[in-house]
This record gives structure tokens, sequence and C-alpha cells, in this order.
């Protein structure tokens, strides 16, 4: 246990290559001793993809668990249930503390979209201190318009409170147990659903502003669209678009790092994906989160 990284994800099957793709990245750069164990929480994805992610690997050194949502989701909790375009399965990561074994003492979530070009374990390994997590600032302020914590003047925050985006958590999970965030974020977002655009982000800055955490140099969540500086980013995030979509407008060579890593995989023939189908995706997202407010008494 001691000598063990874990790391837990999540997706549904058309998101599978990305996942594929990262933990390919993560296996090339991982030069330390330490076993790693990676949990993939997401519904629907097939046998056959499941295989070919297996087999893109080497699995002395990566350990794949599968699970769906309901088999993680912890007795006497619910989903929330928003307004954004974003699957339900993206809320997995505020269950994870209480969804793994509470053995598991930290847990490194990372969003499936990501290539990681260093020794993960030199994030892993960071010492937490008394925070509850550590993550990278977003490029997004409290107080964007579009995203952010819109409703932060009521909530009686201050504009220049820090924000961080939530697609690479380093988490101490005894500590997130105790401190009962996974309630207290499921809450936050229930009781403010028209200003979470941003889903889990949303809820998790909400109520981390009130808690401990740590900021994490911003080589380990470069976003897709910032050029590379003097520092060499250790993940690369690909926000919005990704390489894989036809109307994909970060950065080519970010795309290109993408694609190297993809090609190492048994996803390495992936059709791309079109700007409507793309599209059609999110509009079933928003249709089916229409009918579960409707089934389970929301307002819409």
């Amino acid at each position: 246990m001691e000598n063990t990284i874990y790391l837990a994800s999540n997706c549904d099957n058309d998101y599978i290559l990305f996942y594929a793709s990262l933990l390919k990245s993560i296996e090339i750069h991982h030069k330390t001793s330490e076993k790693i164990v990676s949990f993939l929480i997401g519904d629907n994805i097939s046998e056959e993809n499941k295989v070919k992610v297996e087999k893109s690997l080497m699995l002395n050194k990566i350990d794949i668990r599968w699970m769906t949502c309901a088999d993680f989701m912890p007795d006497g909790y619910s989903l929330p249930n928003d307004r954004s375009t974003f699957p339900i399965s993206i809320y997995m990561n505020i269950y994870l503390p209480r969804g793994l074994a509470p053995e598991i003492k930290k847990i490194l979530y990372l969003d499936v979209d990501m290539i990681v070009l260093d020794d993960i374990s030199k994030l892993y390994n960071l010492d937490l201190g008394d925070n509850i997590l550590a993550a990278a600032l977003d490029r997004i302020k409290i107080f964007s318009h579009w995203a952010g914590i819109l409703n932060y003047e009521e909530l009686g925050f201050d504009p220049n409170l820090p924000y961080f985006n939530t697609g690479v958590m380093l988490i101490d999970a005894e500590n997130w147990r105790a401190n009962q965030v996974t309630q207290a974020i499921i809450d936050a977002i229930e009781n403010n659903k028209k200003y979470s655009f941003f889903a889990d982000q949303y809820g998790l800055n909400v109520v981390l502003a009130k808690l401990p955490w740590m900021i994490l140099p911003q080589k380990w969540n470069h976003v897709s669209f910032n050029t590379i500086e003097k520092t060499q980013p250790s993940i690369i995030h690909y926000v919005a678009e990704k390489p894989i979509h036809e109307h994909y407008k970060a950065l080519p060579e970010h795309a290109v790092t993408f694609f190297k890593y993809l090609a190492k995989t048994k996803f390495k023939d992936a059709q791309k994906i079109s700007s409507f189908q793309w599209k059609l995706k999110r509009l079933k997202i928003i249709i089916s989160k229409m009918f579960r407010r409707i089934f389970n008494n929301f307002d819409v």
C-alpha cells in the first residue's frame, strides 16, 4: 500500500481513447518503483474498449480498476443535477475519498483529456501538509461572467479569491472525509443550480474557499491554449476542443504531442470527431438531465 500511487479518472465510452493515451504517457514517464493503481469510473464502456486499453499498457506497471458510477457511489449519496453540458460522470471526482477504500489516504485525480510528460510520482509525493487538496489555478477568475462563481458576492467571497481548475487534484482523502467535503459540495451545487455552469468545479471552489488547499505549479496543469514558455509543462490539459475534434483550435504543437501518445495505444486508428457529432453529444447530455430533473421532481 505504501509503495502505491493511486490515480482516479472518469469518462464514458466516447472518451475512452483519451484515458488510454493518458495512461500510456504516465507509463512511459514513470521511472520510480511505485506500482500505479488507476481507478476508471464510468458507464457504458464496452468490453472491447476495456481490452484495448489494457493491451495498450504494461499491466505490471499499471493496474486498472474498472468501476461503474453505480458501483462507485457511496450508500446514502446521490448525484447533483445541474444545467451544464458535462456528463453526470464528471461528479465522480467529488466522491473519490468516500467511494474508495478507507485505507487509501491520498488520491490523484486526473481528467482523461491530458498527457503527462513527467514522472507522476513527483506530483503524487508532494507533501500536502494540512491541506485538503492541491490544484493549479484556472485561467478563469472567480468573477468571470461566463463561469467562475457568479454569485460570489451573495456568498460573501472576495472577487480576488484564488479559483482552481479541478482537472488535476492531489487529494488528502483522510482530511477530506474528516471535513465532510463530499456532502458540502453536493449541498453547494444543489443550493446554487443556476450558477453551477462548471459542474463539480463550481462546488469544489465554493467549499474549498473556506478550507485549506495548496496551489500547484502551473506546469502540472498546462492548458492546451497556452504556449510552452521557459518551464516545460509536466501535464498538458486539452480543455474545450480536443485534438481528436475536427474543430480543435488550440496550439498545433500540443495536438502533435497528443497524437504521439495516442499512436502508442490500440486506439491509434481512431477517426476524427466532427463538429456535428460533438454538438449532438452535448445535446443528448442536456436532454438526459432535463428528463432526470423531471422524473426526480427537480425544478426545470
